[in-house]
This record gives C-alpha cells, structure tokens and sequence, in this order.
C-alpha cells in the first residue's frame, strides 16, 4: 500500500515547478491552526464572540482529536519523495485535511454562507489535501483520513452549537460547570497529544480560560464603534499576538507554556478590555465635546440675546 500511494506523490511532485512550489507553501497554510486562531482573535475583538468560539472549539476537537489518532497509529512519514515541508509528528492522518474540511463542513451545515463561499469553502480543501501530498508531507490515505473526519467533527460541532449557544457560562450552575470541565479534558487531551510538535497549541488553555472569565463576568463585549477604530484594534492586537507568538517560538518548556498563554488571554480579556478602555475614553471625550459646544453655543446665544435686549432699552 505505501508503495502504491508513494507513486501518487511522486506523479503529483512530477508537475513540480518553482511557482506551484510556492503556491502549494502558501495555500497549505489554509489547514494550519494559526491562521485560524487570528481569524478566531479578529472575531472576537470585532464583537462576534459567539462565532471565534466556535472556530476555535472546532481546532480544539479536530487537533485533540488527529493528535490522538497519530499517536495511536504512529505511522511514519513518507520516505522516498521530495520533502518540503519537513515534520517531526506522525503521518495519519492529516491534521491539515482535517482543520480544513472541519471548517468546510460546518460552514455547508449552517447553510448561512453565500454559494461563492461554500465553493471556496469546497477549493480550499481540495486544494489543501493536493498540497499535503505536492509537500510529501502526506501519503493519499493520510489524507482521505483527514477529510472524512473532518466531516465527522465539523457536524459533531454544527450539532453542538445550538447547544452552546443556549450556555452562559455562570459558573454557579451545574450544566455550565460540566461543559467548562469538558472543555478542558478536551484542552488536556489536546496538550497532550500536539503540544510536542506545536507549541501554541497551549494558547487554548489561555483562550478557554480567559473566554469563560469574559462569561462569568457578565461583562458586555464593546468592540470599536467605527471602522477606523476597528481597523487600528485588528491591526495592532495582530500584530502583538505576532510577537507573543515569536517569543514562544523562541523558548522552550514552562516559558514558551507561559507566553502561548498569555497570547490565549490576550485575545479573550487582555485585548478586548484594552479596546474597551479606548473606546469608552473617546466615547467620554466626544461626549466632553459636544457638551463643550453646546454650552459655548448656549452662551453665545445668550449673550447676544443680552445685546438685543440692551439695545431695545
């Protein structure tokens, strides 16, 4: 069989040209966690909290989920083939496939995208798998793998949602402690089976953590009210998770733990109370101001009247 599918990579690698070379580096990132994650951030600092947890809970299941079942099947990579993109975990299944046929999946379900979106939707993931095979990072039954459990988990989390959406978060009951325990089983599961080869993934714990704080709270998210100021957020909390992600990057053990958690609460509390801050002081000084102009124009008004009337006398 492995020699079988080591054909299929190397009919697929035979079409190799330095412009696909780039193109099949660029778009496998499509499957990668990290694009996913600032998506999730972008969200979230926009106001659409409720749509970032679901992206994020769909990289936890689909991560938790292929970690688990490369371990357990332990299949090696494949050998024999151009490699360009070097890895150090385990071949089956592709956690790429999975990531982005989860996401492809529960998009079609919800039935809420535009028909140009779900064929996007439906590309990216072909064009995934392809680059799997084009990096010789993948044997074709990794992949297939990863495509039909991607299908698996992005219904699993499609009928789950509405489930989710009915929960507050407020620690004191009973059904919303459970789901916080479960959720971090599943972050445990997570850590454990990917932490070795991606470190950020412990940006999860940061995340759930920080996202059940922002429930619990009871707090109001306030995103940026205009779309400069939405514009600035994104950009400048992109940029910081940018180099929180560089600096995990660079350490190693308990210090590269820390800063990937620091870089989950980032998005669910740091940032979002930064924003918050900024927008209630501008929405203070435009109220100073208009308040300011009012009263200059009251007395202008009366000054004038107080001119008329001297006049008259």
């Amino acid at each position: 069989m492995v020699l079988g599918e080591i054909v299929v990579n190397q009919f697929i690698q035979s079409f190799s040209t330095p412009s696909l070379d780039l193109f099949f580096k660029a778009i496998t990132y499509l499957g990668h966690p990290a694009i996913w994650m600032i998506i999730a951030a972008w969200l979230f600092w926009l106001g659409y909290e409720r749509k970032s947890f679901v992206i994020m809970t769909i990289i936890l299941f689909a991560g938790a989920i292929a970690g688990a079942l490369k371990i357990f099947i332990a299949r090696p990579r494949p050998e024999g083939i151009i490699v360009m993109d070097p890895e150090t975990s385990y071949s089956y299944p592709s956690a790429h496939a999975t990531l982005i046929t989860s996401f492809a999946a529960f998009g079609w379900l919800k039935k809420k995208l535009s028909r140009i979106l779900e064929t996007l939707l439906v590309v990216a993931v072909i064009f995934v798998a392809v680059s799997r095979l084009y990096l010789g990072a993948h044997y074709v039954t990794d992949v297939i793998a990863g495509i039909v459990l991607g299908l698996f988990i992005g219904w699993v989390v499609y009928k789950a949602e509405a489930k989710l959406n009915k929960i507050h978060f407020h620690l004191s009951k009973i059904q919303d402690e459970f789901l916080v325990v479960g959720f971090f089983v599943i972050a445990v599961l997570f850590y454990l089976f990917i932490q070795n080869y991606y470190p950020p993934a412990y940006a999860l714990f940061g995340y759930f953590a920080g996202y059940i704080i922002y429930k619990h709270s009871g707090i109001d998210l306030v995103p940026a009210k205009t779309t400069k100021q939405s514009i600035a957020a994104l950009f400048i909390g992109t940029i910081i998770l940018g180099v929180l992600y560089m600096f995990g990057e660079k350490f190693i053990g308990i210090e590269s733990a820390v800063i990937f958690f620091i870089a989950g609460l980032f998005i669910t509390v740091f940032w979002p109370a930064v924003i918050f801050k900024l927008v209630q002081k501008r929405e203070t000084h435009k109220a100073k101001k208009i308040h300011r102009i009012a009263h200059h124009t009251k007395a202008k008004k009366a000054a004038k009247h107080a001119k008329k009337h001297k006049r008259k006398r």
